[in-house]
């Protein structure tokens, strides 16, 4: 394994259109991915809203990146090498998971 690392250590993929060919180069099938957040779009909204605003509360700012649609995101997990990922969609609240 370190052989095979060793040409790409601390040199990871520039940016998204990079990252197939670094797995690939890897020898690495795909990724798995277990922090996708996919929700009703009320939720989301405001999801969305809580990080737009942690800037404030954490003093630097926390931006989605992947500000998309359903299925532009499914997508674009698909182009990243992405082969399998788990929703993270949790019901904080009393009464939300109905």
């Amino acid at each position: 394994m370190a052989d095979l690392l060793s040409g790409h250590a601390g040199t990871g993929p520039s940016d998204d259109a990079a990252l197939p060919a670094y797995l690939q180069a890897l020898g690495i099938p795909g990724l798995i991915d277990l922090h996708v957040h996919f929700m009703p779009q009320n939720v989301l909204d405001k999801v969305w809203a809580f990080f737009d605003s942690a800037g404030e509360r954490a003093g630097a700012p926390w931006p989605i990146n992947y500000r998309l649609g359903e299925a532009q995101r499914v997508a674009t997990l698909r182009q990243l090498g992405v082969i399998a990922y788990g929703t993270l969609n949790y019901a904080h609240r009393p009464s939300m998971a109905a």
